[in-house]
């Protein structure tokens, strides 16, 4: 049998290593302190929605960077597991296969999981400001928020699609799909 190789780039380092418990208090600070600070601040030069407006971006802004990273640390895990497990691969071992398989998607459960939680919490502390909001604003804030979630699906189908027959077929269904809906 053929031997697997599985080039894993090492990281430079966790930034949990590299900063002192000191920082994490500052970075702590920063975020519980000075950003009500600023929003009070804000207060004086924005009206209530803008502010409840840029803490629901803030908070989007957020999620999406932590969705990134927590992606590139899963795949990461995938592939030092595959890795660990190369010899057993290469033997054909059903059982390795399986474990790793399992593995993965209890890491990207975990992350799911996370990620969630993070959006719930930003969600409970979003909901005064948006139950304050009357019902033209809550609505043009929903149609904004669903038409940059959709615009984030989308980008990822197409990047995931690639060039090619992969992405003449993801038009096609997406044209199928949108003529499904539109005739019912």
């Amino acid at each position: 049998m053929a031997s697997v190789h599985v080039q894993v780039r090492p990281a430079p380092g966790r930034l949990t290593d590299r900063v002192p418990a000191q920082g994490w208090f500052v970075v702590s600070a920063v975020f519980h302190y000075l950003g009500p600070a600023f929003a009070v601040l804000l207060f004086a030069q924005v009206d209530v929605l803008g502010v409840a407006w840029l803490r629901i971006a803030t908070a989007g802004l957020v999620l999406a960077v932590l969705g990134g990273f927590s992606l590139s640390a899963v795949r990461r895990a995938n592939a030092r597991a595959i890795q660990r497990h190369s010899a057993a691969l290469a033997a054909g071992e059903s059982g390795a296969i399986r474990r790793l398989q399992y593995a993965s998607l209890a890491r990207d459960a975990g992350r799911a999981g996370g990620l969630t939680a993070l959006g719930l919490a930003c969600a409970w502390a979003l909901a005064e400001p948006v139950a304050a909001m009357d019902r033209s604003t809550g609505l043009g804030l929903t149609l904004v928020a669903l038409g940059c979630a959709l615009s984030a699906a989308i980008g990822g189908a197409i990047r995931s699609a690639g060039r090619g027959p992969r992405l003449r077929w993801l038009g096609a269904g997406a044209l199928v799909g949108l003529l499904a809906a539109a005739l019912r």
